[in-house]
């Protein structure tokens, strides 16, 4: 353990005397976290009302009006007003929402869910809803893809290339070992750059708060995309080198922006936003964005991640060779 924390060290300094290194892992997620804020900044607020029927209504309507989330009894038709409806059967919850509001929902589902149990809500709602801080949340699983992907790919590349790799094949260092350093760098970048991000969320007022399921989810997709960088540099013929690169390149644009990572996927016909929901970056999002907003736990997404993590380190590990034959 001790080589792999000496490798992984000597990774993290020599790429931070990189000015291209310190462009991307600081530079690039703040300045596309910026560029979507601006895109979509019309959309930064808007109302919704919530309407309660059954169990204990009037005392949901009461503790919801006291968040300034204006709430009534009744029931709504959704397709003609838009709002979100739930129907409290003891200790059953049923919520319906129109389209765009499905956070919101997930919200008012875990504050209720909250009231029945006379536990203390997880998460701050209100009547308002920021995109804003769904950019920002949708930007961790960008900082985990972009960071696994091309960062291992991009930097084994490098140090094959100057002949760094051929140095450390020579030294006692296990293949295993090698692996595990990449693993480790890249956990170690994730980690700045997620620290960039969330300072300049801090600044503009949209800071999205932490728990300890946003760093596990951080950590697991940070994980499950190093292992597919792994996988795409160990298969890359070493002669070829920049055919792994060109392959990095190409994957990471498609799995950024399709994803829910800038527009919630509920507001696709419902085949693309099944397949767009189950994308990796957005099952990252989803478990993040469950720290933050609440609702029922994404569990399907959980284990997608955990899945794929675990298949690809796996490949990852046998395809990547320190001493290649």
């Amino acid at each position: 353990m001790r080589r792999v924390l000496l490798t992984a060290k000597a990774f993290i300094l020599d790429n931070l005397r990189s000015r291209f290194t310190i462009f991307w892992i600081v530079i690039f997620p703040v300045v596309i976290f910026l560029l979507f804020l601006l895109i979509f900044g019309n959309m930064s607020t808007f109302s919704y009302h919530v309407y309660v029927l059954g169990t204990n209504a009037s005392t949901i309507v009461r503790e919801l009006n006291a968040l300034n989330i204006p709430s009534s009894v009744g029931r709504v038709n959704l397709n003609q007003e838009p709002g979100i409806l739930v129907i409290v059967n003891n200790s059953q919850i049923e919520v319906n929402y129109s389209t765009g509001l499905k956070l919101q929902a997930a919200g008012i589902y875990s504050y209720v869910k909250c009231l029945k149990l006379n536990k203390t809500p997880p998460i701050s709602i209100g009547g308002k809803f920021s995109t804003g801080k769904y950019i920002a949340t949708g930007m961790l699983g960008i900082i985990a893809l972009t960071n696994g992907v091309f960062g291992i790919v991009g930097v084994a590349s490098g140090y094959y290339r100057d002949g760094l790799t051929i140095r450390l094949a020579s030294s006692p260092l296990s293949n295993i070992e090698w692996v595990l350093s990449y693993v480790i760098y890249e956990l170690v970048i994730t980690a700045l750059s997620t620290l960039a991000l969330l300072i300049f969320s801090a600044i503009l007022g949209i800071l999205p708060s932490l728990s300890p399921i946003l760093i596990l989810a951080l950590l697991l997709g940070t994980i499950m995309f190093a292992g597919i960088g792994e996988f795409i540099f160990g298969l890359t013929p070493k002669d070829r080198i920049f055919i792994g690169e060109s392959i990095a390149t190409v994957l990471i644009f498609p799995l950024m922006f399709l994803s829910n990572s800038f527009y919630a996927t509920s507001n696709f016909p419902i085949v693309v936003s099944t397949a767009l929901q189950y994308m990796p970056v957005s099952a990252v999002n989803s478990i993040i964005r469950f720290s933050v907003f609440g609702g029922p736990f994404p569990t399907i997404s959980l284990l997608e991640v955990v899945i794929i993590a675990t298949i690809f380190i796996l490949l990852g590990s046998k395809s990547m060779r320190l001493r290649e034959v």
